[in-house]
């Protein structure tokens, strides 16, 4: 079972402890109110008490990812899988299955970059002191 909407540690726990296989951290692209947090601003929080009631939870996440960097900050901070939607709705809508698969090979090329850059062989090794960095 995967819940989906999750936007709180409350929830994402709770959701864990009823026996859900993933939580999903959605906002739903926004578009109940424009003020609600951003995904990957509550995504860490979520994870963090999603996996202490069970370490087994997978954690989907959507909304707002456009680079390969943004991939990498969504696996620092907890995610399993990010989902996408606007860049490949954009590649389509541009350039049709050609449009998808350049979208997909950007992110994909960036995504690499970011690995070669933070010294990963596994994405389960990129971390946040990798990829976020406090000035």
């Amino acid at each position: 079972m995967v819940v989906k909407g999750i936007m709180t540690a409350e929830d994402g726990a709770l959701a864990a402890k009823l026996g859900a296989d993933a939580i999903w951290v959605s906002n739903n692209g926004g578009r109940q109110m424009d003020t609600v947090p951003s995904t990957i601003s509550v995504l860490k929080t979520v994870a963090q008490a999603a996996r202490q009631v069970n370490p087994k939870v997978e954690i989907y996440i959507d909304g707002g990812i456009r680079l390969g960097t943004d991939v990498a900050k969504c696996l620092a901070f907890g995610a399993s899988i990010c989902f996408l939607c606007r860049p490949v709705a954009w590649g389509l809508h541009f350039g049709g299955k050609d449009g998808v698969e350049q979208v997909v090979s950007t992110l994909n090329e960036e995504f690499k970059i970011v690995m070669v850059l933070t010294d990963s062989m596994d994405v389960s090794k990129v971390t946040e002191k990798q990829v976020i960095h406090d000035y």
